[in-house]
């Protein structure tokens, strides 16, 4: 089908996030529901039973969260679900010395996926809680530093930016809730 002279035409962007859409074409959309922040196993810092100085080998945990079809970096949507989100930080979360956690982990990834998924998937009670308590912790410190990179907005472009940021608030916000909510049953 051939363009003449003078005809409208039309580009969709797509479904894409505030970030595809500021880093790609300079604008962010106000509500985007397309809107996604990417967890990393460092984001739970340094010091912390994610950080590469845990004395797991990363590699074992890769393979695990690979037999459960989850990536390293775990992208993070309003419609991503919170157990889907708790298993890849229980996968992150497994210590060394919990030989319970990883016989689980490793039996459930065998049979993965089940015909029947599980409302819940359960390693072992010590990773049970501190793997809840550890995404916590990090969504906490991660709303902490995007309220506080939020500055005013001078001009269209910082106001995209603050866009972007908001977006990403209300992202971790709705995770954070989603997780309360099921440590609540």
């Amino acid at each position: 089908h051939a363009i003449t002279a003078g005809q409208q035409m039309w580009n969709s962007y797509g479904n894409v996030s505030n970030a595809q859409l500021l880093l790609q074409y300079g604008f962010t959309l106000q509500d985007n529901e397309h809107n996604s922040v990417i967890l990393s196993p460092r984001g739970f810092g340094s010091e912390g039973p994610l950080s590469d100085n845990s004395s797991v080998e990363p590699k074992k945990k890769v393979e695990l969260l690979s037999s459960f079809g989850l990536d390293v970096l775990m992208t993070v949507r309003h419609t991503t679900p919170i157990q889907e989100l708790l298993l890849w930080a229980k996968v992150w979360c497994l210590g060394s010395t919990d030989r319970d956690g990883w016989a689980a982990a490793t039996d459930l990834a065998s049979k993965w996926p089940p015909a029947n998924p599980p409302q819940q998937v359960v390693f072992s009670a010590f990773n049970e809680k501190f793997s809840t308590v550890a995404l916590g912790l990090w969504l906490q410190r991660m709303i902490k530093e995007v309220e506080s990179e939020s500055p005013d907005a001078r001009d269209d472009r910082e106001a995209d930016v603050l866009r972007f940021r908001a977006g990403q608030l209300s992202l971790l916000r709705h995770v954070a809730r989603a997780l309360h909510d099921q440590a609540g049953k």
